[in-house]
Formats: C-alpha cells, structure tokens, sequence
C-alpha cells in the first residue's frame, strides 16, 4: 500500500524524471502562463505611467535644450520596466504552474516573456500606426511642415538605429529576468511516496 507525503505547498504534479519531450510539453500550464503574461503586461502600465509622469515632470520650458536629461531617464526606466515586469510575471506563472522542476519552471518563464512581448510589439504597433495616420491626414490637409523642420536623414537613420538598439537591450534584459523569475518562482514543496516492503518495512521514493 502507497501512501504521498506533501510537504511545504501541495504540488500539481509528482517529482520524476521525465523521459520524453511531449510528456514534458504537456505539463506546460497555460493558464499559469496566461496569467504570467497578464500580471507582466499590468506591471509594464503601472512602471509606464510612473515613468511618464517623472519625464514630463523633468521637462524645463527654460533650459537650452527643455528634453536634455529625459532621453536618459527613459532608456533607464525603459529597463527597469522591461525586467522587473518580466521576472514578476514569469515568478506568478511559475508558481502558479504547482510544477517544481527547473526546467519547467524555465520554460513557464520564457514562453511568459514571449507572449507578453508580443502583446507588447502589438500595442505599441497600433499606437504607431496612430500617429502614422495623423500625419498623412494632416499632409494630405496641406499642414505640410515647413522647410526648416526637415531633418537631417542622417541624424534620423541614426537615431532610429539607436532606439532599436534600446529595444533590444530592454528585449534581452526581459528575457534573462524571466528565466531567473520562473527558476526562483517554482513552488518549493516536495512529494515522496513511500511503499510498504514484503517484510514490514518502508521504501521512500
């Protein structure tokens, strides 16, 4: 006769080797890894809005150049943002997984960042092609800017070079911090099983 002694937090699944992929894949929870994604996204609002609101509040109307300290502070809170939204949702998305593996936990944490990057890649898509759409209406209503505010195609190659080179640092931090976040959010308890012996005695598994 077996009996299961849970110890710590009750766990969905038993501690065993694994000896195929798909029985691996099948242990993904999907619900824990939506809710990752979530909680990830929420978190991305709340840091967003928190760092909009120092940005405007350092703009100096005054100043030579009024923007001249918040391209700073963006790329700053840009990665702040980018990886403690990540590691806060793939540690909730981990835990709530019940599976104690590393590589689970690991794989609940990548797959989190990745859907909630692509949230992300969506969202900010739609917000470009906004104003996108603002400024072909206002050159096809002849508010075409005047001369002296053409740029430099150069300075723009270059500064468009620099924010993708922003997003891809803030790309890769989020992606270390969810590997680390699903690896330290795995639930901790342990399940063993122990087997009575034709002799009387107990073997733990």
């Amino acid at each position: 006769m077996a009996e299961e002694v849970i110890r710590d937090v009750p766990l969905r699944y038993p501690v065993r080797s694994l000896g195929r992929l798909s029985e691996f894949v099948g242990r993904v929870s999907w619900g824990a890894i939506w809710a990752g994604a979530i909680i990830a996204l929420a978190m991305e609002a709340l840091f967003t809005a928190f760092g909009f609101f120092i940005g405007f509040h350092m703009y100096d109307a005054a100043a030579a150049n009024p923007w001249g300290d918040v391209r700073g502070w963006s790329i700053f809170w840009y990665l702040v943002t980018a990886g403690w939204s990540m590691f806060f949702g793939a540690w909730c998305a981990a835990r709530l997984s019940g599976n104690p593996l590393r590589g689970s936990g690991i794989l609940h944490g990548i797959t989190t960042w990745g859907l909630a990057s692509f949230a992300s890649l969506m969202l900010a898509t739609a917000a470009a092609w906004g104003i996108t759409r603002a400024g072909i209406f206002l050159l096809a209503s002849g508010g075409a800017p005047p001369a002296t505010a053409m740029v430099n195609p150069q300075a723009t190659a270059a500064a468009v070079s620099r924010t993708f080179l922003t997003i891809w640092i803030g790309s890769l931090v989020g992606l270390c911090t969810a590997i680390l976040g699903g690896l330290v959010g795995r639930p901790g308890g342990v399940i063993t099983t122990t087997e009575e012996l034709p002799g009387g005695g107990r073997l733990a598994a």
